[in-house]
């Protein structure tokens, strides 16, 4: 690992370099003839300097989290960092707010690290993405290979709020799924003309582990007592639904599947051991 002395004298090197190459494509721009050249040409040099536009974009978005981290803005007499940002960018402090959220969003994700040391997202990309990093977790990746196949600004932007809907609705799915079990509940009560009535209330996923067996079980009673046959003289399929729940309530012994008293009197000995609500 290398020295704190060495990594600054790297860092300056670079820093020497970058004012180089700062002032090489100051002189460019200043000499410049757009008029002379023809239009392939022209959307050449418009691809480089978008080239180049991207890689100063993400060198700020790399650094300027230090520069907050470390409140060294305030040495040039501003007294935020967005408006230090935006009195460099040439843009307003609320656009240069966005731009400095995105860039601590990124500092602290090293795919989007990795991203902005390859030089390729602009600010408007960089913000789409950290966006939906934020709402649709595991979004990242998907974006940043949209933004290398050269997708335009509009579709990363339509695939990020798919993206970020899909988790909205995941998120929503599990907030339904906890206020179904907070409301869970089991009840019964014996009825003045005889018998016990119950009803319950639970998660699809939990009534889902039971109800295929269930309703097997409940068929399999149905049928041998003549149900669907045409004999005309079984009892509904509900009734062998109630034998079924009772005979798994009770592990072992079943109910009765011929209509006696068999179920009524696993019903009253639940109501027995349980208590009502």
């Amino acid at each position: 690992m290398p020295s704190a002395t060495l990594t600054a004298t790297l860092m300056e090197t670079l820093y020497g370099d970058l004012g180089r190459t700062v002032r090489a494509l100051q002189e460019i721009v200043r000499t410049a003839t757009p008029e002379s050249v023809s239009g392939d040409q022209a959307r050449r040099f418009v691809e480089r300097f978008a080239q180049a536009e991207r890689a100063a974009a993400s060198g700020i978005a790399l650094f300027t989290p230090v520069v907050v981290e470390t409140g060294a803005y305030a040495k040039e007499g501003h007294a935020s960092a967005q408006d230090w940002l935006g009195t460099l960018s040439g843009t307003s402090a609320g656009a240069a707010k966005g731009r400095l959220a995105a860039a601590e969003r990124a500092a602290v994700d090293p795919t989007l690290t990795d991203a902005l040391h390859e030089g390729g997202l602009s600010p408007a990309e960089l913000a789409v993405v950290t966006q939906a990093a934020a709402e649709a977790p595991g979004s990242t990746k998907d974006l940043l290979e949209l933004v290398g196949q050269g997708a335009s600004h509009q579709e990363l932007t339509d695939t990020a709020s798919r993206l970020k809907a899909g988790a909205k609705s995941r998120e929503d799915e599990r907030a339904r799924r906890d206020r179904v079990h907070a409301t869970r509940h089991f009840r019964w009560h014996q009825v003045d003309s005889g018998g016990v009535r119950g009803e319950f209330f639970c998660d699809e996923v939990g009534w889902a582990r039971v109800a295929p067996s269930l309703e097997a079980r409940a068929k399999e009673l149905w049928k041998a007592a003549g149900g669907g046959s045409g004999g005309g003289g079984s009892e509904p399929l509900e009734a062998y639904r109630l034998d079924a729940f009772l005979e798994q309530l009770g592990g072992s012994g079943g109910a009765d599947s011929s209509g006696g008293s068999g179920g009524s009197d696993r019903a009253g000995g639940s109501d027995r051991s349980g208590g009502s609500s």
